[in-house]
Formats: structure tokens, sequence, C-alpha cells
């Protein structure tokens, strides 16, 4: 997220830098929301993993309902983080993100 702008010169000027830090936040809790629906809709495979198997919801530690309620209002919270920037430009980007971090390479959705 900063490397564009640090490299144009423009992490000085206050709208720049905060357009930058909100897009990290935004990122970052879409990609914590991508990771916990993940973990939950993996959690039957990973208990049978060996080092997989202590990750918390695996291990029983978090419940894969609440795991999957963390999941969507992380997700949502990027949405709302993103959405006063740009005109819902970055939200559209960060949406298109979360949409592509869902999808498995055989093309099933992770949110089932």
């Amino acid at each position: 997220m900063f490397a564009a702008p640090a490299a144009a010169g423009v992490l000085d000027q206050r709208d720049a830098l905060l357009q930058t830090l909100v897009a990290f936040v935004g990122f970052c809790l879409a990609a914590s929301g991508t990771y916990f629906l993940n973990d939950a809709n993996d959690a039957e495979a990973d208990r049978l993993h060996p080092t997989k198997r202590m990750r918390p919801i695996a291990a029983g530690d978090l419940d894969v309902r609440t795991a999957r309620v963390i999941a969507v209002v992380l997700i949502l919270l990027s949405f709302a983080v993103t959405a006063p920037i740009n005109d819902f430009k970055l939200t559209g980007v960060v949406a298109g993100y979360a949409l592509v971090t869902l999808l498995r390479e055989d093309g099933k959705r992770l949110f089932q």
C-alpha cells in the first residue's frame, strides 16, 4: 500500500497519507476476514493435518459459526472503512480482492 505513494513522494501530504492508511486498514480487515472464513470452511480437513490441527478453529478453541460471523463482520468493516475514499472506488477494489480470495482454484466458493 505504501510503495507507490512513497515512490511518488506524496506521503508527506495529509490527504495522500490518510488515503494510504485507509487502504491499508481496509485491506487488512478484508484479508483477516477471508482468512477466518477459509479456516472455518477447512476446519474438518485441518483437524487431520499435523500442524494445521493446532489452529484455533480446527482445535475447537473457536467454533466454526463464530469464526464465520467474525469473517463477515471484518469484511463488512473493510467496506465501511474504505467507503468514504474515492467515491467507493477503493471499496470496489477491496470487494474484488475479497471475492477473488474467497474463490478456490477449482472454482468452488469458500463461502458455502
